[in-house]
């Protein structure tokens, strides 16, 4: 469970519960069956459809351990591409 999504309910239904929001755990292909730049297609992915679907004023992209370097990694490769990029990041 750890490493992914299910690992991580009970964090995303604290988080929307003290934000009142929706929140969406992305699952990502891991390596190595997956190798790099796989994980980071399907975060920067992710990140464009929230994005597109709440606006970004009210997209918030977190991320903790491996995956506050995946979500900075996301950022950088939308913000290169000129892209619109989530109002906030957490990253723990």
């Amino acid at each position: 469970m750890i490493g992914s999504a299910k690992g991580y309910r009970a964090y995303a239904a604290e988080v929307s519960r003290a934000t009142d929001a929706r929140v969406f755990v992305a699952e990502y292909r891991l390596a190595p069956e997956h190798p790099f730049p796989a994980a980071l297609d399907d975060a920067r992915s992710v990140l464009a459809a929230a994005i597109d679907e709440v606006g970004a004023q009210s997209c918030f992209a977190i991320g903790d351990s491996a995956g506050g370097g995946l979500v900075i990694s996301s950022l950088w490769d939308l913000h290169r591409t000129g892209a619109t990029l989530p109002g906030r990041i957490v990253l723990a």
